[in-house]
């Protein structure tokens, strides 16, 4: 868990590290777990994207993609 957590907070804005963290804290589902440490690469990857960040604005609120984590 601690490399989880050193991973996010390493190569993502402190804001999306704390959605996606308090999203796997949250969630009882491990299949839900076991997908995002799967693809946190690619997850890590997209969130940083310009393409992300021109779809969903996210200096003004948090992107609702993060929220399907949950």
């Amino acid at each position: 868990m601690q490399k989880l957590i050193q991973s996010l907070q390493n190569n993502l804005k402190p804001e999306f590290a704390k959605i996606l963290l308090n999203a796997l804290q949250e969630s009882n589902d491990e299949s839900f777990f076991a997908f995002v440490l799967e693809n946190l690469q690619s997850i890590i990857s997209w969130l940083n994207s310009k393409e992300f960040q021109q779809l969903f604005n996210t200096t003004t609120t948090p992107p609702p993609l993060l929220f399907t984590f949950a």
